[in-house]
């Protein structure tokens, strides 16, 4: 029998917007509301897995030729852009940390000496970004918080409890743009970063030419098999059944920000359907529909203004040559 050490263990902080109580009551309110926060869908084991092989097949950092150099440009750019040496890494939304893995090898080979936290609103992806950048990283130090960004007021100490304050910080939001309000979520980031700091952004862009029909052509990464069983997953868990409703993809505008486009999920039902959530019994009616996902797709002109708008400066950008992937730095004015 192998002996028991500390490191058999993953210690997670669970804030307390991502507790069972207040969970329960943001995803009734989300049913109540006929839109359903794209969050929900990663937080269970299952639908961690099913995300993360979604991502494999699809996402354009794996699937484009120069994907991974885009986010190798930007790592570099931080490494020369991040004098002190010693540095933490803030990840927002970690998902299976494999571009997190990138930059902390990078920073590590430019000499710095890293500390990270990883965050995400689902515990097995916090937990995979724990074992990724121990195990495959090496870093020594690695904490972990479950929590939902757009809930947790008070951010900043959140995510650098016990952290040195006198550390040169880079967050990294690169999973998050294409399932979050583009307003909401610039103005909580802009939030984190101290005058020093680099705050890196990643998002799935199409090109600004025929921007409509170049977001149609993307609606295949939605709209197949395996997205459908993955978006299916909540259905299930909440009492949906087989037969009471269809799922069907579409293009539409983003209501804070017209001009941004999104590829939205919508279950329409075909009957009277009642489930039981957080207590109470909610129904829904035939001809009724509920908007099941989200996904923004920016150009890399609506990128930057989101986060000049959140009167930030963005001293670098990186785009693949088929501007399917990209990368903003964003520092504080």
């Amino acid at each position: 029998m192998t002996a028991f050490t500390p490191s058999d263990c993953i210690s997670v902080a669970i804030h307390r917007s991502a507790q069972p109580a207040e969970f329960a009551a943001s995803l009734r309110r989300s049913f109540e509301r006929r839109q359903i926060d794209p969050k929900f869908h990663y937080t269970s084991a299952r639908q961690a897995a099913e995300w993360l092989a979604l991502h494999k097949k699809y996402s354009p950092f794996i699937k484009a030729a120069d994907g991974t150099a885009v986010y190798d440009a930007a790592f570099n750019w931080a490494v020369e852009n991040l004098p002190a040496s010693s540095v933490q890494l803030l990840s927002l939304a970690c998902g299976g940390a494999g571009k997190e893995l990138r930059l902390v090898k990078t920073l590590q080979r430019g000499g710095k000496k890293v500390s990270a936290t990883v965050s995400d609103i689902s515990v097995p992806l916090v937990i995979e970004g724990v074992r990724v950048l121990t195990r495959e990283a090496g870093l020594t130090r690695v904490d972990a918080v479950a929590l939902d960004l757009l809930e947790t007021e008070e951010l900043y100490e959140v995510l650098t409890a016990g952290a040195g304050q006198r550390d040169r910080r880079v967050v990294t939001c690169f999973g998050l743009m294409p399932n979050v309000d583009p307003l909401l979520i610039s103005a909580q980031l802009a939030s984190l970063i101290r005058p020093g700091d680099v705050l890196l952004v990643g998002a799935n862009l199409v090109p600004a030419e025929n921007y409509e029909q170049s977001t149609h052509a993307v609606l295949g990464e939605y709209d197949n098999p395996e997205t459908r069983g993955w978006l299916s997953l909540l259905l299930a868990d909440c009492g949906f059944e087989p037969g009471d409703g269809e799922i069907r993809f579409a293009v539409e505008s983003c209501a804070s920000l017209p001009e941004l486009l999104q590829i939205v999920s919508r279950y329409h039902f075909y009957r009277d359907k009642a489930i039981s959530l957080d207590g109470q019994t909610l129904a829904f009616s035939a001809g009724e529909n509920l908007r099941l996902f989200f996904s923004n797709r920016y150009t890399p002109a609506l990128l930057k203004q989101v986060f000049a708008g959140a009167k930030m400066k963005i001293p670098g950008e990186w785009i693949s040559a088929g501007k399917t992937e990209g990368v903003i730095a964003c520092q504080a004015r």
